[in-house]
């Protein structure tokens, strides 16, 4: 990948997009490219790094400007799960850009918030009991017994190369592993964006943040920050863990607590919307993408669930919320309780198999309704007003759509669940900040759980 020009005069408003669409998201992919061009306006422009699945090998960067789609570069065939490859379109588009005044990031492709998909999951768990078992060493030989098993469980394997590139050796280190499977040994399959099927690999929540870190630390580029919105055209990554990698990154953050279908986000209607209303900022951007999504998707009657809400950066909402955690472990005999059943009225999000992903502000609700410890209630109060000043938006349809405030929070009332995420979750900024996670790992169980 190199770095490219384009021509920015006359326009306002930028959309820098990863589609990370090597996965089953990939037949749409030039639909939607299409739809780009036949609807954005004069005043805005499309800069997109674009990986395939069926049509591997063609890989490319493009300029989609009113009525065109310019390919600057033909990158061949890439890894969109390599944190560099991400890294490296988006320094070179910011500085392409550098002269647009209005800026927005977004990531086209699956999601899956601070959870894992249930795949690599099964990875984790069972390449972690070979390192439980050896002393966080793993031998070549009882993998190899599980190959087959493995492949049966976990599409992303990168089977020929990991086995091939390692049959000579009788013990594999950590370091020394294909990057998949490094992510797995270090607890670190919590997919951001993903996955590259063609690489066996994917984004994942750390990496998002060495990305923007690493980014806002570049000269050429550090007048940019922060940006005006990142946006997840994914599922299941309107939640405070998420937003929390991110930083200081952005002004605003777009996307969505529950499933969405890949046709949901109106880029159409939001061009229209852009060159009729041209927002003046991050937060009457923000707000026009939510009345687009809100007009595209809430149909009258609808019993599905549509959501979607747009926030500043969450870092006051993370620190108010340590001291709940702080609270809860003073011990109260009822508060374990009073979290579980809290928890159980709360809005979930049916992502996968898991259903652990809450809504924040029910949660909080239920939780200072139900406890009978000041503190509790309090400080339960304090997080809710957080969330709401932080929040720019949020639009909820369908059903429990009363009881849906925008962002949700990892709290599993499965051990299995808990066991299966504990360590990964560890590794969130959300979760380093708060102490989270050893909380949930000290809630009482029923045994039948």
């Amino acid at each position: 990948m190199d770095r490219f020009e384009i021509n920015t005069s006359n326009k306002s408003y930028c959309f820098i997009m990863v589609i990370g669409a090597d996965n089953n998201l990939s037949f749409s992919t030039n639909d939607t490219l299409a739809q780009f061009a036949e609807t954005i306006q004069d005043n805005s422009i499309v800069i997109c790094l674009v990986d395939y699945a069926e049509y591997a090998g063609q890989s490319k960067i493009l300029e989609i400007s009113q009525s065109s789609i310019r390919t600057i570069q033909e990158l061949g065939e890439i890894n969109s799960g390599d944190p560099e490859v991400i890294q490296d379109f988006l320094n070179y588009a910011l500085q392409a850009t550098r002269g647009i005044p209005h800026t927005a990031i977004g990531f086209r492709s699956h999601g899956t918030g601070a959870m894992d998909d249930a795949q690599s999951a099964i990875a984790f768990e069972k390449l972690n009991s070979y390192f439980e078992q050896s002393l966080n060493r793993v031998h070549l030989d009882e993998l190899k017994s599980s190959e087959e098993d493995w492949a049966d469980t976990l599409q992303m394997k990168r089977k020929s190369s990991f086995w091939n590139t390692y049959n000579s050796v009788s013990v594999i280190h950590p370091d020394n592993v294909h990057p998949f499977w490094r992510k797995v040994i270090q607890h670190d399959t919590l997919i951001m964006i993903g996955p590259d099927k063609t690489s066996k690999d994917f984004i994942s929540n750390e990496e998002i943040k060495e990305i923007f870190s690493n980014l806002e630390r570049e000269n050429s580029i550090q007048s940019r920050f922060p940006l005006d919105i990142v946006f997840c055209d994914t599922c299941a990554n309107g939640m405070v863990e998420v937003i929390e990698q991110f930083g200081s990154a952005f002004s605003v953050f777009v996307a969505s607590e529950e499933y969405i279908e890949m046709t949901d986000f109106p880029y159409s209607s939001l061009f229209s919307s852009m060159q009729v209303n041209p927002p003046i900022n991050a937060q009457e951007w923000a707000k026009q993408i939510l009345s687009c999504y809100s007009e595209k998707n809430c149909e009258p009657g609808s019993s599905r669930l549509v959501t979607i809400s747009a926030f500043n950066p969450v870092n006051e909402i993370t620190h108010k919320f340590k001291k709940l955690v702080t609270q809860l472990g003073r011990k109260d005999p009822f508060a374990d309780l009073w979290v579980r059943e809290a928890a159980e009225k709360s809005t979930n999000f049916n992502y996968g198999q898991y259903e652990d992903s809450r809504d924040m502000v029910d949660f909080l609700k239920n939780l200072k309704n139900i406890s009978s410890d000041i503190g509790i209630k309090n400080i339960c109060e304090e997080v809710i007003v957080s969330i709401e000043r932080t929040r720019v938006g949020v639009v909820a349809c369908g059903q429990e759509a009363n009881n849906t405030n925008g962002l949700a929070i990892w709290i599993p009332l499965d051990q299995s669940n808990r066991d299966r995420f504990i360590r990964q979750y560890r590794n969130l900024d959300f979760n380093k900040i708060t102490g989270w996670s050893d909380y949930i790992e000290n809630i009482v169980y029923p045994e039948n759980s």
